[in-house]
């Protein structure tokens, strides 16, 4: 949301994780930050791209994923 997309630069270091797979955790960064908020639910949000570091074969695409911002790798 606007209150924490202000928190966020490209760069920074993320941390993954997945409910889908317990247990697994995958270091990366945030690639880009859209621009331009858009409203959801009556909030401002930022789209924010993040790109793991490393691929596991058991990934989807849609899983949900939870990412920790500013987790140092």
């Amino acid at each position: 949301t606007e209150l924490s997309i202000a928190q966020v630069s490209q760069g920074m270091p993320v941390a993954l994780t997945f409910d889908a797979i317990p247990g697994l955790s995958l270091p990366g960064k945030v690639t880009s930050i859209r621009l331009y908020g858009d409203t959801h639910q009556g909030d401002i949000v930022y789209t924010v791209v993040v790109t793991p570091d490393q691929q596991d074969s058991r990934l989807r695409w849609n899983m949900t994923a939870k990412v920790t911002f500013g987790v140092a790798q």
